[in-house]
């Protein structure tokens, strides 16, 4: 079967890039359901251009599904890794992956799992490091994904650590009362600020 999309009409006066983004993403869903629907079982690779990520962030107060916040926390990844200079490729279709997605960078391409940050009385940030393929969950080591990207909503921050093979990490803002030194992970030091934290190693 031959599909066809025909992306929606646009006037010729240039659009802005929220309009032009929005017009991609309305293209995108066309296609999407198009294709789902002869072939469900297929999947299909884009490319997320920066164009496309500028003004898709929802806004608000909103409260989020778990679906929704996990949607959410990629959007915005993607966007932080794009605006540090990486293009970036998600599956069209299914979550049977043992990552989120793919940043292409300096000839590199580093294999991104994405999760949710969140905090824990005030003084921790914590994300699972597993996933579930075929209804059983793991967890994620190098063999899975080359990083794991945690996003925090309410600062507006991503964290990067490697995959060690653990079921959840915690990242501390504050020293432990007891004085334990040895094992602690500050959030300051796993802040995404570069793409070399992302390099596959």
């Amino acid at each position: 079967m031959t599909i066809t999309i025909t992306p929606p009409e646009t006037s010729r006066i240039p659009l802005s890039r929220r309009k032009l983004a929005a017009a991609k993403r309305e293209a995108h869903e066309v296609a999407y359901a198009a294709t789902h629907k002869c072939c469900p079982s297929s999947e299909v690779e884009h490319l997320i251009g920066s164009e496309e990520a500028v003004g898709s962030s929802p806004t608000g107060s909103t409260s989020y599904s778990r679906t929704a916040r996990g949607a959410f926390s990629e959007v915005m990844v993607m966007t932080k890794l794009m605006s540090l200079g990486a293009s970036v490729w998600t599956p069209a279709f299914g979550h049977d992956h043992s990552f989120d997605l793919i940043a292409h960078f300096d000839g590199c391409l580093s294999r991104v799992q994405v999760k949710t940050a969140n905090d824990s009385n005030g003084r921790l940030l914590r994300f699972n490091g597993n996933h579930f393929l075929e209804n059983r969950s793991s967890a994620l080591t190098s063999a899975d994904c080359d990083v794991i990207v945690a996003y925090h909503r309410a600062t507006d921050t991503a964290y990067v650590v490697r995959p060690v093979g653990k079921f959840a990490y915690q990242l501390r803002r504050t020293p432990p009362k007891n004085g334990q030194v040895i094992g602690i992970m500050y959030e300051h030091d796993f802040r995404l600020t570069s793409l070399d934290q992302i390099r596959p190693v």
